[in-house]
């Protein structure tokens, strides 16, 4: 799916300042913590990630990846997502783009499952997984992960392709 206004590009390694960029101006989002003792570099080198940005006049507005599990045969045709929208991005409909697109490329790969993890109090991802694009709970990791003190719900939404 397209984005009116945005650019989605394969992230390969000449694009690391700008997905460093990206993760250094989202580290700290409350809804997106995989970022966290990352850098684009360490993502890079990384085998089991197909990484996306979207962009608006050059400057990365969203994040997008696919992880395999390339060494596990049991989880082969399964893949998790992760998406990160720009906090002064959110609210304008590319969350949904940017899942609808992810989902064409688990297709593409062959994956049967998507597997996504949603922080409970996350209302409008939420809305894009649940409500836009079909996927289910398949449970919730209570106090899960610690923000601040604060003990905060994980949920574990799945669709089958």
């Amino acid at each position: 799916m397209r984005i009116p206004g945005r650019n989605v590009t394969r992230v390969t390694g000449y694009m690391g300042k700008l997905l460093d960029r990206f993760i250094q101006d989202n580290r700290n989002s409350r809804g997106f913590t995989f970022f966290e003792g990352e850098t684009a570099a360490s993502l890079l080198d990384r085998d089991d990630l197909d990484m996306w940005l979207w962009t608006e006049y050059g400057a990365p507005t969203a994040y997008g990846h696919i992880q395999r599990f390339p060494h596990n045969s049991r989880k082969q045709g399964v893949c998790r997502f992760g998406v990160c929208v720009d906090k002064d991005e959110r609210g304008k409909g590319i969350g949904t783009g940017v899942v609808s697109f992810l989902m064409q490329q688990a297709e593409m790969m062959g994956m049967r499952k998507i597997v996504a993890t949603v922080y409970e109090d996350n209302g409008p991802m939420m809305h894009i997984y649940t409500q836009r694009h079909g996927f289910r709970e398949e449970g919730c990791f209570v106090g899960e992960e610690d923000w601040g003190g604060e003990l905060r719900n994980v949920l574990s939404l799945a669709r089958w392709l």
